[in-house]
């Protein structure tokens, strides 16, 4: 009897390292912005999830019917600037590639590489599973999948994919009443670029804003004309875009700069700037343009501040060039972070072990 006990743990200890061996989790996103990721070590890993969905929130303002029984409920909230979505099916599902901060109730595994880098990797959950989708990947035209997985008798590993967009209409959430942002020159630009009056729903088309103090003439590299450039969603983010310029003032003999302006539509200030001179311009980026773009800028996906390298009297040193541009490199950093809500704020490294 001993003998049959044993043989019977000895089976099913080799089905379950079988298992083991053919289930293997490869769709992992890399939370890294340069280097090798190599291979995983799994002795460096760790696990997570967070509290599961109370099924009494399951509500939405648009139903979506996905096939094999899956349902979404989307809505949006305003405060997040994220559309909501909660996912409801018979099955476990995750999103291959879609960043799991954006799941309120993720399972995931943790690893270190060799390389000393941080991958995370989604794991199967069972529904209802939420996901706050920022409002700027939607406008950019970003779909997901999602996925779920069966086994068959050989252990064997198929993954059933379903590449999903939200279908809710986000744009009727902010209003269309106009509105004035604080900064004057940025006010100028907005006006030119709408044709008048624009509104916060205006502002959502606009997903590159780079407000610049370092304009410069290329054949004698002084500086001509602050400058604020506005790409819309109407552009091809990867190719041959169109860039709108506005100027603090008429941007007069620019030299061999003028050829590469060619490709883009070049709008310069009305009369109360044209005659600006250049020391009234500002060297670095008015704190009003910072909070008008956090305030106001809900689809931006690029937004850049770049200071003068120099005054006019060139009194700015190299290190406080440097300085400023640090400063103002991460303040656009933050403000694109804040714009995309973090549902679950997965550590990027292990957690200790007791």
């Amino acid at each position: 009897m001993k003998k049959y006990i044993a043989t019977l743990l000895i089976g099913a200890a080799a089905l379950s390292l079988a298992s083991c061996n053919n289930h293997k989790w490869t769709d992992s996103l890399d939370y890294t912005t340069g280097g090798s990721t190599g291979s995983i070590s799994v002795s460096e890993s760790t696990s997570g999830t967070t509290k599961p969905i109370d099924p009494s929130e399951i509500t939405g303002d648009v139903v979506v019917n996905l096939e094999n029984g899956l349902t979404v409920y989307e809505s949006y909230d305003l405060e997040k600037h994220a559309i909501k979505l909660i996912f409801v099916g018979d099955k476990e599902y995750y999103f291959p590639d879609l960043n799991p901060e954006y799941v309120v109730n993720v399972k995931y595994d943790l690893f270190q590489n060799s390389g000393g880098y941080f991958q995370v990797n989604m794991l199967p959950t069972e529904t209802p599973i939420v996901v706050y989708f920022p409002i700027s990947e939607y406008i950019k035209g970003i779909s997901f999948t999602v996925r779920w997985d069966s086994v068959n008798e050989k252990f064997e590993t198929t993954h059933h994919d379903i590449s999903y967009r939200p279908t809710i209409d986000v744009y009727s959430y902010y209003s269309d009443e106009p509105i004035r942002v604080r900064d004057e020159f940025l006010h100028f630009a907005l006006t030119k670029h709408f044709g008048g009056e624009y509104s916060e729903r205006d502002l959502l088309s606009i997903r590159r804003l780079v407000y610049t103090c370092d304009v410069l003439n290329l054949d004698t590299f002084q500086r001509i004309s602050n400058c604020i450039v506005i790409e819309t969603e109407e552009s091809d983010l990867n190719y041959d875009h169109i860039q709108y310029r506005y100027y603090y003032s008429q941007p007069n003999n620019i030299g061999n700069y003028e050829a590469i302006l060619k490709r883009y539509l070049i709008i310069t200030c009305p009369e109360v700037y044209t005659d600006c001179e250049i020391l009234n311009q500002p060297t670095l980026v008015p704190d009003e343009v910072i909070e008008d773009v956090e305030r106001y800028f809900h689809g931006l996906y690029h937004v850049g501040f770049t200071p003068a390298t120099q005054t006019p009297d060139g009194k700015l040193d190299k290190e406080t060039i440097l300085e400023n541009q640090e400063k103002y490199r991460l303040l656009a950093e933050q403000i694109l972070k804040k714009k995309k809500y973090i549902a679950t704020d997965i550590p990027n490294y292990p957690k200790e072990k007791n």
